[in-house]
């Protein structure tokens, strides 16, 4: 019996403890909260995606273990103190890179990315707006061999930069 007992809470505290630790790493890894000042701007660089995301691969492929098809970013906004009136808001991706490099086979590593965001146009002082970024592949049966195998191995990384002008 009380074998039993001990491995029963044994269990409990290994399911307990993961399931908590999962919950706060997926809680910390995809929300980042950004405060802007008025006429500034803030670049954030996103660090090797693949290590905390998994590996990212195109859609219409069939997803593998520790394989997605988009890496989704959440960022909340917003304005410091010293703003008193509705600001325009602009997000920018620059310094696109796989494994350190902007060029994959002699190609801009931008070529085979889309990074959307779906920030609002203006941002009032008051105001929080959740601005989501979504990172996804584009390649294709006619890719060559070496850019593919580029991606799979390598970490991609890329600046953000959220401005806030009158």
């Amino acid at each position: 019996m009380f074998k039993k007992l001990s491995f029963a809470l044994l269990a409990l505290f290994v399911l307990g403890g993961s399931t908590l630790a999962f919950a706060w790493w997926d809680t910390n890894a995809e929300t980042e909260t950004i405060t802007i000042g008025v006429g500034q701007g803030v670049t954030l660089t996103v660090v090797e995606l693949s290590e905390t995301q998994g590996a990212l691969v195109p859609s219409g492929v069939i997803e593998q273990a520790n394989q997605v098809t988009e890496y989704v970013l959440t960022y909340d906004v917003n304005l410091d103190a010293t703003a008193t009136t509705t600001l325009n808001l602009s997000v920018s991706e620059s310094n696109v890179q796989l494994a350190g490099l902007a060029e994959v086979e002699g190609q801009s590593v931008s070529n085979f990315l889309t990074i959307t965001d779906d920030a609002p146009a203006t941002i009032a002082p008051e105001d929080t707006v959740t601005v989501t970024v979504t990172v996804t592949l584009d390649l294709d049966q006619t890719t060559a061999t070496e850019i593919v195998d580029a991606f799979k191995n390598g970490s991609i990384t890329f600046d953000l930069t959220f401005e806030v002008t009158e």
